[in-house]
């Protein structure tokens, strides 16, 4: 049975940093400007609205108009301009607009696409505490992006963005224990928890791969109708773990 699974589980085999974070961010796939959308909010500051003119000093309200242009929400969309407010807030310290600015260095956006950069501002997110930032920290780490090769490091930093919740750690620690990849043992067995914990998260590529699981009765009984419920949840051809995404807490 298990060679037979192999022929239907899919590895994260994409190149491109770009196609795997659409794949992951369906945010990223709606990015058309509304030109009646309203200002963008701002959380702390003492006015409302958030416009061209107003001075933000605020490290969140920095992230927040930063966020505003990257989107095109309220106001002209603008990666450049996005890029600048990302820096001003990870500056002082925003962890999110950390994230985001080096997500904008590693696929080019705004800016020269800058590897090292990317990784440094993730990395500093990560050295904080962001899961996010940990799973992707891992995953250059693992590929030798921005930074030099070093797996074992990279799985490490996958185990912190797991053991923190990360589905999309989840799903390559999932993955990699199930295949024996990036120095894991193999252990199917081992990788089903994995699985199930990233596909409850909503992870693409875990919910379909629990699909398929009990499509074929492997590792879990044979179940149709869970089958069915968590392919629907998993459009096959996603990948199971995009290595960039942008923040996108309120």
């Amino acid at each position: 049975m298990m060679s037979r699974m192999n022929h239907f589980l899919i590895r994260s085999t994409a190149s491109s940093l770009f196609l795997l974070l659409l794949l992951a961010h369906p945010s990223f796939l709606s990015a058309s400007v509304e030109t009646s959308s309203p200002s963008p909010v701002l959380g702390n500051s003492s006015t409302n609205t958030i416009t061209a003119t107003t001075p933000v000093q605020n490290a969140e309200d920095q992230f927040r108009l930063g966020r505003a242009y990257e989107r095109g929400e309220g106001v002209p969309q603008s990666d450049v301009i996005a890029g600048e407010w990302y820096l001003k807030a990870a500056d002082q310290g925003n962890l999110k607009a950390m994230h985001n600015l080096g997500v904008l260095f590693l696929t080019g956006r705004g800016t020269p696409k800058d590897p090292a950069q990317g990784y440094r501002w993730i990395r500093k997110a990560a050295d904080k505490g962001d899961a996010g930032s940990a799973y992707i920290t891992g995953f250059l780490l693992i590929k030798g992006e921005g930074v030099t090769k070093n797996t074992a490091e990279g799985v490490g930093w996958l185990r912190k963005a797991a053991d923190a919740g990360d589905a999309n750690a989840l799903a390559r620690l999932g993955q990699d224990t199930y295949f024996g990849d990036d120095g894991i043992t193999k252990d199917p067995k081992a990788a089903l928890p994995l699985i199930q914990a990233a596909a409850e998260k909503g992870n693409p590529w875990a919910c379909e791969t629990l699909g398929l699981f009990y499509l074929h009765g492997e590792l879990v009984p044979k179940d149709q109708q869970k089958a069915s419920l968590w392919l629907n949840k998993g459009p096959h051809g996603l990948f199971p773990t995009a290595p960039i995404s942008r923040a996108t807490q309120q």
